[in-house]
């Protein structure tokens, strides 16, 4: 499969003498890692944007999405309302290297909707779905943007140890076992913040002093894999539960990140602490596993109610179509062009 791939500071240089607006990803402390990262390619580039945040309405403007992971359908809903709300209005909206899925209502009947994707998986989904290759593009997350040389100020920080760094939200992959010393740290802010470049500077700072200290980080956390790694700190980085730390470690950093590897763990061996000996210890394991799995049953009954209301949806039934036709069209095209 042929996929657009970009360089992102050449891609956004065609915008460099116009007036722009960012609008800033909501989110935890990993988003302004993002956030920090697009001001400082804004400010190389010379692209002086507007900064909003995703609740803002704004006409007849070129409009930039920020990268992260909120087009997510069942998990994340503020960039969708953003772009429904804010398409029909503008010149342009770029959504900067995003993973996304679903939404298909409102991302295949905007015309004037640009989506770099920042890994495979979304890309393809957006490519079978039938969403325009001219407007559909593949480039690393914002974050690999970030000057190595942004935290050489740290180096000199004693270092010793494990730093563990795994997700306690809803993203944390299904039975997932902490360590005892974990620290959720992109926890530490947490909202509509990352329209603000000092704050969202020194807040990416804060969490390199926190990983200074440290010779390891284990983490499901992709923004702290990506810092760490900046950092040349050794990273193990773990799943969440869906595809997209996975599809960001196996398009980014497999390759040519050699201080980072990538745990994948099947679905029946979630622990990451060493198994416990004592008969007490495993049986309270065994009845958290019990509810963890009941959860779990719970979790996806409910996500088939989404699905069953999305399949039974109006917007579905009058794209389906569509796709139907763009699907016929792509293997047209693909028998031409052998």
């Amino acid at each position: 499969m042929h996929y657009n791939q970009i360089d992102l500071e050449k891609f956004l240089n065609q915008y460099s003498q116009q007036q722009v607006v960012y609008c800033a990803n909501p989110g935890n402390a990993g988003d302004a890692i993002i956030a920090y990262s697009t001001f400082l390619l804004f400010e190389k580039i010379g692209i002086q944007p507007e900064l909003i945040t995703c609740t803002q309405h704004v006409e007849n403007q070129v409009v930039f999405y920020s990268g992260g992971g909120n087009l997510v359908e069942g998990k994340y809903k503020e960039a969708y309302h953003f772009i429904k709300n804010n398409t029909a209005k503008n010149k342009e909206i770029i959504v900067l290297p995003h993973t996304v899925w679903g939404y298909d209502d409102v991302l295949l009947s905007a015309d004037n909707l640009i989506i770099i994707c920042r890994e495979k998986v979304s890309y393809e989904h957006l490519f079978s779905n039938g969403f325009p290759t001219e407007r559909l593009f593949l480039a690393h997350d914002m974050a690999f943007l970030l000057p190595h040389t942004e935290f050489d100020a740290y180096k000199r920080n004693e270092r010793n140890g494990v730093a563990n760094c795994f997700r306690v939200d809803a993203e944390s992959l299904n039975g997932m076992d902490v360590p005892d010393n974990n620290i959720d740290i992109s926890l530490s802010w947490n909202g509509e913040l990352w329209h603000r470049t000092e704050f969202a500077k020194n807040v990416t700072h804060n969490l390199a002093c926190y990983l200074s200290g440290f010779n390891e980080v284990r983490t499901d956390r992709l923004h702290i894999a990506i810092l760490a790694a900046l950092m040349g700190k050794q990273v193990q980085l773990y799943p969440n539960n869906y595809y997209k730390i996975k599809a960001v470690f196996e398009y980014s950093m497999r390759d040519s990140w050699k201080n980072v590897s990538f745990i994948d763990i099947p679905e029946d061996k979630t622990s990451i602490k060493q198994k416990s000996s004592d008969p007490h210890q495993v049986i309270e394991k065994m009845q958290l596993e019990i509810m963890l799995k009941t959860a779990n049953i719970e979790y996806l009954e409910i996500e088939k109610g989404i699905l069953d209301g999305v399949l039974q949806s109006i917007s579905w039934k009058i794209t389906q179509p569509l796709r139907f036709l763009s699907s016929i069209f792509r293997r047209f095209n693909s028998k031409n062009n052998k």
